[in-house]
């Protein structure tokens, strides 16, 4: 028996010495949450929604969500006539799945009522050792009760901010370059067409988070909200006409990085900057450092290209490879480009890691004078389903249908005063479009 016990102590020990992650059910401020701890990150999770409430950086001590809404990591739809405000008041159930390296938290839900009666959501959130990152996996499943296709057009809140900093700048990559709000989105919205699917917010302490997302599907960046001290960073999909029995999947990647003045680009498991002068006389060599926040260990391997007033092809300027061993590791490169006569040289540096390309990084320098401003090229084309005429379902104040025959707009004799009894208060709004109505 004494040996028994022996062993049962040993192998307990040899089980807590190879867990890299705690948890625990925990109350904070009368709120249930289930909490998990890694060696970079701490968070706090909400069965309503299956949604993140708290997630703290261990390494930069900063929180990264205005918990006081919704949260982050929240899911509604915003085309359906009822389900534009209801997913995160829904319990979800609770499966963790724990390894030695990684914990998967997953959480599942079907959103009966709101008009979304035959959806199920399940989101898996996915921590590793040693590494500040947070992996974000949904799963949207059109039940095969449904009878037939549904069009969604999902839309992701999140309360993502970096809590207690003053001055908070948002980065977003758009057609025509790189979008810096250096104070937030001031009136409480903005919103942003992408050119490729990253977004970061960053400190004046050189620290943040980037956000990492498949970008065929990615319709718009939102910042939403008054800046400071709220200001929530949202991102909208393309409809999506998802067949009965099928699923819709969609992944993020959040990167908690630290030691960077600047951001250029993000992608899977790095993000970084092109530092170098913003002008330069014609003839001058500018130095350029390529600074990556590597989360995870590799042979990296960085590119840097080059291009004159955005035509032609892109010329190679220097090529170098850096080895890093573990994760959350800041690594840099550095030359030098220049060019002769006085134009805009677009940059643009191609980061890969042990062979695979994982990002892309962008600026640009102005040597003399420019008469136009660098852009962002489009790498991939865009996917979703249109929404058509007809399916007045798909339709509300944010979309109006732009076939609508306005036939009766202007009425002779002025608008008609109309009382609906309707479900649908989308359909009057159809109307609306079509003949002058109060």
């Amino acid at each position: 028996m004494k040996l028994k016990t022996f062993l049962t102590f040993l192998f307990a020990g040899a089980a807590l010495t190879l867990c890299a992650f705690k948890t625990s059910d925990i109350t904070v401020n009368g709120k249930n949450y289930f909490k998990v701890e890694s060696d970079t990150l701490i968070l706090h999770f909400n069965s309503e929604g299956g949604r993140v409430d708290r997630i703290f950086s261990k390494k930069s001590k900063k929180e990264f969500v205005d918990a006081s809404f919704r949260g982050a990591f929240h899911q509604y739809i915003w085309n359906p006539p009822s389900g534009f405000d209801f997913y995160y008041r829904r319990p979800f159930s609770k499966t963790v799945h724990p390894g030695k390296d990684t914990i998967t938290v997953e959480y599942r839900g079907h959103h009966q009522g709101g008009g979304l009666d035959m959806l199920i959501v399940t989101k898996k959130y996915t921590l590793r050792k040693g590494s500040s990152i947070l992996d974000v996996e949904f799963d949207f499943e059109h039940m095969f009760e449904a009878m037939g296709k549904s069009i969604y057009g999902f839309h992701f809140h999140n309360g993502l901010t970096l809590s207690g900093s003053k001055t908070i700048r948002y980065i977003l990559p758009a057609e025509k370059g790189i979008i810096d709000y250096a104070g937030g989105a001031e009136e409480g919205n903005e919103t942003v067409t992408p050119s490729r699917g990253w977004m970061a917010a960053l400190s004046k302490e050189n620290d943040g988070f980037a956000l990492s997302l498949p970008f065929p599907e990615l319709k718009h960046f939102m910042l939403w909200g008054k800046h400071p001290p709220r200001t929530t960073v949202e991102w909208r999909l393309n409809p999506q006409a998802i067949a009965n029995g099928s699923h819709f999947k969609y992944r993020a990647q959040l990167i908690f990085f630290k030691d960077l003045p600047a951001i250029s680009g993000a992608g899977n498991g790095v993000t970084g900057a092109l530092l170098h002068k913003k002008d330069a006389a014609p003839g001058n060599s500018v130095p350029v450092e390529i600074k990556l926040f590597a989360a995870l260990p590799g042979q990296y391997d960085a590119e840097l290209f080059c291009r004159e007033n955005g035509k032609g092809k892109w010329i190679p300027v220097f090529r170098k490879k850096i080895n890093s061993r573990r994760s959350d590791a800041v690594l840099s490169v550095s030359g030098t480009v220049s060019r002769k006569n006085a134009g805009l040289t677009e940059l643009e540096a191609v980061i890969r890691r042990d062979g695979k390309e994982v990002a892309r990084l962008n600026s640009a320098v102005t040597f003399g004078k420019a008469d136009r401003e660098g852009k962002i090229d489009v790498l991939e084309p865009k996917k979703g389903t249109e929404i058509k005429r007809g399916d007045l379902t798909c339709f509300t104040h944010h979309t109006p249908d732009p076939d609508a025959v306005p036939w009766g707009k202007p009425l002779k004799g002025g608008p008609l005063k109309i009382l609906a009894l309707t479900p649908n208060i989308n359909q009057v709004g159809d109307l609306a479009d079509r003949f002058g109505c109060n």
